[in-house]
């Protein structure tokens, strides 16, 4: 357990130090040039949110003295203007705001876009930082099955190192997907309970209200009195859109990273069986192709375990009929040619494990079975 212990300690070490590297790069601001750091300012949440804030807060101030509205209405219009979500509830009655209005949308729009931008760029810093996270896993993976080949581990500390690593669901991409679609939709349905309540609209009108403000459609707003809207309902509206616009841009940013996840990955895995290609003969390919594959992939026809038409596509991956074709080798295939061209393994080896395999394929069950077993009476009370 202690050389599995010092390589996985290792293992943590280094990448403890790529993250502090990049966490303090992303904490100091650069100084190469302006949009790197105004890149830097909205990367931080707190510099992010302040500056939106100062900027609505402005809006406010301007449509209190430029037209005469009241603070809860100016903060409303400046919120729905300043977001372009236009609910069209409030007019203006004086030129001089129709013009500051023009100001707002167009820096909104640049603010929004900055923002958006700042968040595409971490999405591919989190790209590339997959990449070698798969790397650190494949390392992982590596370490555990060789301190468990040698006997310094059993697969019962194996799997819990491995549990210990997998960290539940909700760290993963998908997981904070989901996380995020809780928070998004729970937002949602708070603007809707209010506005069935506040507004006495029906469910329809209030699920439209929510979704179009949060969405920036804005294709349903509160009715208006001799143009002003009551102070709760402005204050309310002027908050859900301030908390909700920027909760969907996340949830959408979210969605995009799940997207991005198995692209990642897919991308990973192929430039490692590109890597393991180098240096390889085809002949050596053709090889693997005619005479290790009918041994580690049997077809069902010969009582195997894969189907023939799997079968031929994977063939085909390795070896393509068309030299001209380009080769995507699966990278489990990609390893083990790599070892049959260091003359690491051959056919005799293959054969034996196979035999051997097969040997144990009983006792393999009958050991499966009892631990289902044993796992049920656990589950039932019962001790056997």
């Amino acid at each position: 357990m202690a050389q599995a212990g010092e390589a996985e300690a290792q293992l943590e070490n280094e990448m403890m130090l790529t993250q502090l590297e990049k966490k303090a790069t992303q904490q100091s601001p650069p100084s190469a040039n302006v949009q790197q750091t105004i890149l830097w300012i909205f990367k931080s949440h707190v510099l992010a949110t302040a500056m939106v804030t100062s900027w609505l807060l402005l809006g406010t101030l301007a449509y209190i003295v430029l037209d005469g509205m009241r603070a809860a209405d100016a903060l409303y219009f400046s919120v729905q203007v300043g977001f372009s979500i236009g609910f069209g509830s409030l007019a203006e009655t004086r030129p001089e705001s129709r013009i500051y209005s023009c100001f707002h949308m167009i820096t909104g729009g640049l603010m929004l876009g900055t923002i958006i931008g700042s968040w595409f760029e971490a999405a591919v810093d989190w790209q590339a930082n997959l990449k070698e996270q798969i790397k650190h896993e494949h390392k992982l993976a590596q370490i555990m099955e060789r301190a468990e080949s040698d006997g310094v581990i059993d697969l019962e500390e194996r799997a819990m190192i491995l549990k210990h690593k997998c960290g539940g669901f909700w760290k993963t991409q998908l997981g904070e997907f989901a996380g995020s679609s809780l928070i998004t939709f729970g937002w949602i349905g708070i603007g809707v309970a209010f506005a069935m309540v506040h507004q006495q609209l029906h469910f329809d009108e209030a699920l439209e209200f929510a979704v179009s403000a949060v969405t920036t459609a804005g294709l349903m707003g509160f009715a208006a009195d001799e143009n002003s809207l009551s102070t709760g309902a402005a204050v309310f509206c002027a908050f859900f859109c301030f908390i909700g616009v920027p909760l969907y841009a996340v949830w959408v940013t979210k969605w995009a990273t799940v997207l991005m996840e198995e692209d990642a990955k897919r991308t990973a895995t192929q430039e490692a069986a590109e890597l393991l290609k180098v240096g390889v003969d085809d002949d050596v390919a053709a090889h693997y192709v005619r005479e290790f594959m009918p041994l580690l992939y049997p077809i069902e026809d010969d009582g195997g375990f894969l189907e023939a038409e799997l079968y031929a596509e994977k063939k085909e991956r390795i070896c393509p009929s068309n030299p001209a074709q380009e080769s995507t080798t699966p990278l489990v295939d990609a390893l083990l040619i790599h070892l049959i061209n260091e003359d690491v393994i051959d056919l005799e080896m293959v054969v034996g494990f196979r035999a051997g395999w097969l040997a144990t394929a009983g006792k393999r069950h009958v050991d499966s079975f009892q631990k289902d077993c044993l796992l049920q009476s656990e589950r039932q009370g019962v001790h056997l």
